[in-house]
């Protein structure tokens, strides 16, 4: 069998493309005006800024498939449709972060308001959005393949990421512990998936203030999930592992004076 050629490649390529790009036209037109609409109605924006994350996150898979085809059928790497899933991704979080804030160690109390503006967002759905995040991520990293100039990006995406998963979490209804409620399971899972998201990218970060960057703000961002951490385990009475928190949140607070003090007038700006 002959062997297709560059060209027939190429037309092959576009036409399974095409339905997948007429989708994200179509989608990017959608998103302006549902912006527009959250601007004119920021009462109610809350709950359309929600779904429209969700919505990001399928456009990040459009993309993903647009790569996945070119993979297959040109043998290459998508780099524009896969830089367009980064940035997809990105606006979910920041859709998310304009809700309850992408501080890391925020207290409850500061994003308890804002949170309420999603009461009409059930438990498991914030649940089920916060996994769809976490799996399209991997697939991101997965099209990139281990060896990428993008490897320590990736690395904010999931801090952020890790961030909107702790805040998105009503620790109100969590300290209920309330078995027979019909929320009770997604809330316990949220619960401990956003546990292991803030010790896992804390340990991200001053990963690569060690081996990359030697970044003071990749220290105070790592100290800053360690607190989120703290502020979580405080709030539901969760005394497991709270010394060992506090001796690892010390330990990489000395580590960013010290590295502080190695530039002589540089002030260490607020958490």
């Amino acid at each position: 069998m002959a062997k297709a050629t560059d060209s027939e490649r190429q037309r092959r390529y576009a036409e399974l493309i095409k339905p997948h790009e007429t989708a994200i036209k179509e989608f990017l037109k959608q998103e302006v005006e549902i912006l527009n609409e959250c601007r004119k109605n920021p009462k109610t924006a809350a709950e359309k800024l929600f779904n429209l994350a969700g919505a990001e996150l399928d456009l990040t898979s459009k993309y993903l498939v647009i790569n996945g085809i070119s993979h297959t059928v040109q043998e290459m790497r998508n780099e524009e449709a896969l830089g367009e899933a980064r940035k997809s991704i990105s606006k979910a979080i920041i859709y998310i972060e304009n809700i309850v804030t992408g501080k890391a160690d925020a207290l409850f109390s500061e994003y308890d308001e804002f949170l309420k503006e999603l009461n009409m967002v059930s438990a498991e759905r914030k649940f089920y959005f916060i996994r769809k995040m976490g799996f399209t991520i991997d697939l991101i990293k997965h099209a990139y393949g281990e060896n990428t100039k993008w490897k320590w990006s990736f690395v904010d995406l999931e801090g952020r990421f890790a961030v909107i998963t702790k805040n998105l979490l009503d620790l109100r209804k969590a300290q209920t512990n309330d078995f027979d409620k019909p929320d009770y399971e997604y809330i316990a899972n949220h619960i401990k998936l956003t546990k292991v998201l803030l010790n896992k990218c804390a340990a991200r970060f001053l990963e690569r203030f060690e081996l990359s960057t030697r970044s003071v703000d990749d220290l105070r961002f790592a100290i800053g999930l360690i607190s989120g951490l703290q502020h979580i385990k405080i709030m539901l009475n969760d005394r497991d592992e709270m010394d060992y928190l506090k001796k690892k949140a010390d330990s990489w607070q000395a580590m960013l004076d010290e590295e502080l003090h190695k530039t002589p007038g540089r002030v260490m700006p607020k958490m």
